[in-house]
C-alpha cells in the first residue's frame, strides 16, 4: 500500500512520506494523534511538518476567527414547528455556495438553505455536491469493507501457511 494526498488538508509543501512518519511516530509515541499535539510537535523550526502551518500569529489568528465563523454558520439550523403542523427534516440554515468570481478556486460564501433551493442553478449545484459526497462516502466506506476482506484474507491465508509448517 501507498500513501498519497487527496482532498482538503493536502500539503503541497510536506512530501506524504514525512507526513506518514510524523504522524507514525506520534501515534507510536502517545497511542494516538490529535490536532493539538501535531501542532505543538511541529512549531520548531527544524520540525518535519513545520511547512505546513501558518505561524505568523496575525494570519492564524485572523484564518482561526474564519473557522469559528464557519462553525458557527454551520450551527444554525431550521427546524419544524410542531404547534404550526410543520412536518420538516431539520437541516442547516445556511449552506455554502462556489463563488465564481472568487480569487481562489475553493472561494465560497454561505446563503440560506431556502433562498438556493429557490434559485435553480444554486439549487443544482448544492445537490450536485450533495450527491458527489454521498457517492464519495460511499467509495470510502467499500474501500474500507475491501481492505477489511482483504486483511482478513490474508490473515487467515498466513494462519494456514503457518499450520503447514
Amino acid at each position: 500500500m501507498r500513501y498519497e494526498y487527496q482532498g482538503p488538508g493536502s500539503s503541497s509543501a510536506i512530501p506524504v512520506g514525512v507526513a506518514v512518519s510524523e504522524l507514525n511516530r506520534l501515534i507510536e509515541r502517545d497511542g494516538s494523534v490529535t490536532a493539538g499535539v501535531l501542532v505543538d510537535e511541529s512549531r520548531p523550526d527544524h520540525a518535519p511538518l513545520h511547512a505546513h502551518f501558518e505561524w505568523r500569529n496575525d494570519v492564524a489568528a485572523e484564518l482561526h476567527r474564519q473557522q469559528q465563523a464557519r462553525q458557527l454558520i454551520r450551527a444554525v439550523v431550521l427546524v419544524a414547528e410542531p404547534e404550526r403542523h410543520e412536518v420538516l427534516p431539520t437541516v442547516r440554515a445556511y449552506v455554502s455556495i462556489h463563488n465564481p468570481d472568487g480569487d481562489k478556486p475553493q472561494s465560497r460564501y454561505y446563503k440560506p438553505t431556502l433562498s438556493v433551493l429557490q434559485t435553480p442553478g444554486e439549487a443544482e449545484e448544492l445537490k450536485r455536491r450533495f450527491r458527489n459526497e454521498v457517492l464519495n462516502l460511499r467509495q470510502r466506506y467499500m474501500a474500507l469493507l475491501e481492505l477489511d476482506e482483504s486483511l482478513s484474507l490474508r490473515n487467515s491465508l498466513t494462519a494456514i501457511v503457518q499450520a503447514a509448517s
